[in-house]
């Protein structure tokens, strides 16, 4: 169960472009979208980067489907403030996952069904999670800083193909995508050489923003979902209340456990 939680929780992540940092990020490099119909890889993997840079800028709403579970929530990089609300079915298990950032600190609303128990969670209680506590490279569900973990993953893409001006295509090559993965070593390591060819497309809008993204894991493992985010109202107003703190408690070890990069 920790393993297809920490996929859960980590590709929500993506969802809002990364995880939380206590460190110094990687930056998006700066490039011009081509106005040609067709582009050469390097050509065309610089637009999807540059995609990629109004996400740390700029506040937005997403969504984000992938395996059984569906839902949406908004970021704001700029005051480093984040939502995030996922409902859904998970081996005829029902989830729910609800998160707010404010900074480094997250509250965690949480409900894995019948794996509660295991992972020693109160679903009637907010749990607060210090980032502080986790080192650089985390597997958080929300980023209030930026496109970390997005600008990491498409770091390692090869053979970018843009058949537009706003369409990609292309693989990810895990092994070669810098920082961490919500994959973790464990995750990576099942998928084998089959991790150098991660299928993906990615969409942008007319003003080269990146809107839309799909990593299809199932093509390369029949265990995992392909991973679909859309984004979208850049420059949003994004507001993040802190819970009641009556209604608040410290994560157990468990929760950040289910964190940890290297697992």
């Amino acid at each position: 169960m920790k393993t297809r939680a920490l996929v859960v929780l980590g590709v929500a992540g993506l969802a809002i472009a990364g995880c939380t940092s206590t460190g110094t990020t990687t930056a998006t490099p700066s490039a011009t979208p081509s106005t040609s119909a067709t582009s050469a890889a390097p050509a065309a993997k610089d637009a999807l980067l540059a995609s990629i840079d109004p996400l740390t800028k700029t506040s937005y709403k997403y969504t984000l489907t992938t395996g059984g579970l569906s839902g949406q929530g908004a970021n704001d990089p700029a005051n480093k403030k984040a939502t995030l609300a996922l409902t859904g079915q998970q081996k005829s298990n029902s989830v729910t996952i609800n998160v707010s950032a404010i900074g480094t600190d997250l509250w965690m609303k949480l409900d894995f069904g019948t794996n509660n128990n295991n992972l020693k969670i109160s679903t009637d209680k907010w749990f607060h999670v210090d980032a502080t506590r986790l080192g650089a490279n985390p597997n958080l569900p929300v980023d209030p800083n930026g496109a970390a973990n997005t600008a990491n993953l498409l770091s390692g893409a090869v053979d970018v193909q843009r058949s537009d001006q706003q369409h990609f295509s292309g693989t990810i090559d895990l092994t070669k995508a810098t920082g961490t993965t919500w994959l973790g070593q464990s995750g990576m390591s099942s998928m084998g050489t089959k991790a150098q060819a991660v299928p993906f497309t990615a969409t942008v809008d007319d003003q080269g923003r990146l809107s839309a993204l799909k990593i299809d894991l199932s093509t390369v493992d029949a265990a995992l979902s392909p991973v679909q985010t859309t984004y979208s109202d850049y420059g949003t107003t994004v507001t993040v209340t802190r819970p009641d703190p009556a209604q608040t408690t410290e994560a157990p070890d468990s929760v950040y456990q289910l964190f940890n990069s290297t697992k």
